[in-house]
């Protein structure tokens, strides 16, 4: 049963870091509009946009989040301290992914002057998690 888990997590690893070459096979000037609810911010005033952006750079950031995805999935699975917190970036990330698939990671809205965005609120999170489990870990 060991053999079996390590040998998938090998394949899925493999696997992963060949999606991040096939953006390769994409390699032209066409641009796509996949942010379906992306939103252009000017003076804190949303903007009607619609970002468009070349298929192989698509391809190759979406490649990007699967690939951190994938390696926080089988270090979640394989820790041995700081579970909560791998658990944590490892759901963060699978957020990010699709804030990523819908936005582009543009900001939400504004508190003040400062943006917020999935990546701020994501650090947030994932920092406060951090905390506690080295706070827990320590008692």
């Amino acid at each position: 049963m060991i053999h079996r888990e390590q040998e998938a997590k090998a394949v899925l690893i493999l696997i992963t870091f060949l999606m991040s070459v096939v953006f390769i096979a994409f390699e032209s000037e066409r641009k796509i509009k996949p942010f379906p609810l992306y939103q252009k911010w000017e003076d804190r005033r949303v903007v009607p946009h619609e970002r468009e952006i070349k298929v192989e750079n698509y391809i190759y950031y979406l490649n990007e989040y699967l690939i951190l995805v994938v390696a926080f999935h089988i270090i979640k699975t394989e820790a041995r301290k700081f579970r909560l917190f791998y658990s944590c970036v490892f759901y963060a990330l699978v957020f990010d992914v699709a804030d990523y698939l819908l936005t582009f990671n543009t900001e939400w809205f504004y508190i003040g002057k400062i943006p917020m965005s999935a990546n701020i609120l994501i650090f947030i999170f994932v920092g406060a998690f951090f905390i506690y489990d080295v706070w827990k870990d320590r008692q």
